[in-house]
């Protein structure tokens, strides 16, 4: 088995052979590290696949190296945080909560399952929230608002606003942790 700088040089010269090498010896890791950014596994896999595709489209201007993996890692991060500065992550995660809410159909009956379950889980949580943390929760995370507006809707100080979202943010992660986890594994082994 040949080392990252070999599968590098092959891929300045426009094999696609190396870009596919590299691609399976990498692709699970980025995509684990992906998922942990976005928590979404759609937009973790959007987000590798223009790791490749930038590494293809990169590749005479690459530079050689011993290890890829911390080189692609940083491209991952970096595309996670320009999706973050677009706005595009909380975008389509509203898009997608708000169209299962609505009725809209589901790919399949395990997609459906899933996201009932999900759903279900979402709402036990809420309802274990304050009446402010849980408004404060679903105006700026599910309908997208900023602090300030909510602030202003509510009445009470921006820092009220992140404390609220702060002490919701974290009953959710705590609660949601085990669960998130056997989901992303089940989707993972499934796709």
């Amino acid at each position: 088995m040949y080392n990252d700088d070999y599968y590098l040089h092959q891929l300045k010269k426009g094999s696609l052979s190396a870009l596919d090498v590299l691609f399976r010896r990498y692709r699970d890791d980025l995509l684990r590290f992906a998922f942990y950014l976005a928590k979404d596994p759609e937009m973790a896999e959007d987000i590798v696949q223009d790791v490749f595709v930038n590494l293809w489209e990169n590749r005479r201007n690459l530079a050689s190296r011993k290890s890829l993996k911390p080189y692609l890692i940083r491209i991952v991060s970096n595309g996670y945080m320009d999706l973050c500065r677009k706005g595009k992550i909380r975008e389509k995660f509203c898009t997608h909560y708000r169209q299962n809410f609505d009725g809209v159909s589901y790919e399949n009956t395990e997609s459906k399952v899933r996201f009932n379950e999900l759903n279900t889980q979402v709402q036990s949580v809420l309802e274990e929230l304050s009446p402010q943390q849980r408004k404060v929760f679903v105006k700026i995370k599910l309908e997208g608002m900023r602090h300030r507006e909510v602030a202003e809707e509510m009445g009470v100080s921006i820092k009220t606003v992140e404390g609220h979202l702060t002490l919701a943010q974290r009953k959710m992660r705590s609660e949601l942790k085990d669960y998130a986890l056997k989901l992303a594994m089940s989707m993972l082994l499934i796709s």
